[in-house]
């Protein structure tokens, strides 16, 4: 190719310490905010933070296998539980056995 061809290399002037830092999501924040990026990169910024955003909510959702736990959890400690048994047990004796009256 010959020297000089091609789009020039945008070069961003920007004293914001925040772009500064190793956190991705810090960063892609901080570029959306700062007023001296062009538009457009602000805006590019803007829709990939919200796609990662939206998958990171996508994978903490519960599974199917998950969610059928947790509804049988229910159901057990629910109205259908299994009654406690008794906390105490009174033995009862026939009358005339051991009685002297």
């Amino acid at each position: 190719m010959r020297e000089g061809a091609g789009c020039k290399p945008v070069v961003i002037l920007s004293n914001n310490r925040a772009l500064i830092t190793d956190d991705p999501v810090k960063f892609m924040r901080a570029l959306m905010r700062d007023p001296k990026i062009p538009m457009k990169q602000r805006a590019e910024a803007a829709r990939d933070l919200l796609d990662f955003e939206r998958e990171a909510r996508v994978a903490q959702r519960p599974t199917k296998k998950a969610a059928v736990a947790e509804a049988s959890e229910r159901a057990v400690k629910g109205r259908y539980a299994p009654m406690k048994p008794p906390s105490s047990v009174v033995l009862f004796r026939r009358r005339g056995e051991g009685d002297a009256a």
